[in-house]
């Protein structure tokens, strides 16, 4: 998660060197080629590595999740076993396996889906809000301050249209 927020994070300080550096020079005759090629290739290789860092990232939490999800199951099927004849003989053997595997699902889901984007986010919001305050404090302030407001509409709008959806 870090290195994928760390390579995310240097295309847009690639972008700021190619647009002040190159882009909108002040002395155009004093550009070299040979360094605007540099910054090209290395916003490809950027784009490359996180890309690579993305698919290593999945297939790690691919190989993880599944290793929880069937030791999971098997805690699962070992207290159904524990339970008693009564208890259990309300519900079909049917029933039982597809609550069992819908609701591993949705946690292996949630373990290869929501988890890994929820902390990259989590990550890139705090790096950027850092890198904010040490490049300018007031700006980072002028960024910040409405965000209580933001997130408040967004709350207020959900609860209107979430119901529609949900």
């Amino acid at each position: 998660f870090f290195a994928i927020t760390a390579v995310n994070l240097l295309n847009p300080w690639l972008n700021r060197v190619l647009v002040d550096d190159f882009i909108e020079s002040k002395n155009p005759e004093n550009v070299l080629l040979i360094s605007f090629v540099v910054v090209i290739i290395s916003l490809a290789g950027v784009h490359i590595l996180a890309q690579l860092l993305g698919m290593i990232r999945s297939r790690v939490l691919v190989i993880t999740s599944n290793k929880i999800i069937v030791k999971l199951r098997e805690m699962v099927f070992s207290k159904i076993q524990m339970m008693s004849i009564s208890r259990i003989s309300k519900r079909t053997a049917g029933e039982l396996m597809n609550r069992v595997n819908n609701d591993t699902s949705q946690i292996q889901n949630f373990i290869t889906g929501l988890m890994p984007d929820l902390v990259q986010q989590s990550l890139i919001l705090i790096s950027v809000s850092v890198m904010l305050f040490v490049y300018d404090w007031r700006l980072a302030l002028l960024i910040l301050f409405p965000a209580p407001l933001v997130a408040m509409s967004f709350r207020k709008f959900w609860n209107y249209i979430g119901p529609m959806y949900g």
